[in-house]
């Protein structure tokens, strides 16, 4: 699997082994059968303070786009 970078801290406590040989599942399901791995985070309030929604998100990502 490849290194990913997430906007949180902890340890992986669980890794989606599927992906490994049905990649596409990331795209066809990202909130379901696609997610990538699970975290146990060490700070939930402070990583959450410096989490976008999906909108903002969006937004962000189509001004970086122009």
């Amino acid at each position: 699997m490849v290194g990913l970078t997430a906007p949180v801290t902890g340890v992986i406590k669980e890794v989606n082994g599927t992906l490994d040989y049905q990649p596409q599942q990331i795209n066809r399901d990202p909130y379901g059968a696609g997610w990538i791995y699970k975290i146990d985070s060490s700070d939930p309030a402070g990583d959450k303070k410096e989490l976008m929604d999906a909108g903002t998100y969006c937004l962000r990502m189509e001004e970086k786009v122009k």
